[in-house]
């Protein structure tokens, strides 16, 4: 039983905590994105989501979408801030995000996540199709690289300036 509670300990540690939030102003738009990316990293193994006792902040800000008749474009900034509470921390790393996803199987941020919601979060190849977890595994990927970058003591994080997909 002790060994149990050891390996837990030990296991625990190696994840790393976020708490994810956004300005208030961009709140509405950024829910289906933000509840996308507390799910990616629930199947993360690496990283996990607290409210409370996070080892970081994940803050998206400066949310801005356009839509063509072949493209959705997306951008916003990532922070990664340290522990705040009820106030922000102090930003660590940040990245700006510049997406093009391709309409092809596509819905809105928010017609997509009530499907997936609608599966009972079953995912599947097609499901990285919906713009909301496309945008939340982005997301989540660059959390990890501004984490390494903090924890490296690197000044700059590799940017892309489309991630085409």
């Amino acid at each position: 039983m002790v060994i149990l509670f050891s390996l837990t300990g030990l296991v625990a540690e190696e994840r790393i905590y976020f708490d994810i939030k956004t300005d208030i102003k961009d709140k509405i738009k950024l829910l289906p994105i933000e509840l996308g990316t507390i799910f990616m990293f629930s199947q993360s193994d690496w990283g996990g989501v607290l409210e409370i006792g996070e080892d970081y902040g994940l803050y998206l800000r400066n949310y801005q979408r356009k839509k063509t008749s072949s493209a959705i474009y997306l951008k916003m900034v990532v922070e990664l801030r340290s522990p705040g509470g009820w106030k922000a921390g102090k930003v660590l790393r940040s990245q700006e995000l510049r997406l093009k996803i391709k309409r092809e199987n596509t819905n809105s941020s928010l017609t997509d996540f009530y499907n997936f919601i609608k599966s009972g979060f079953s995912l599947s190849d097609d499901t990285l199709h919906y713009e909301t977890l496309i945008v939340a595994k982005v997301i989540e990927d660059t959390a990890y690289k501004l984490y390494k970058s903090h924890k490296e003591n690197k000044s700059t994080v590799s940017r892309i300036p489309y991630v085409h997909i």
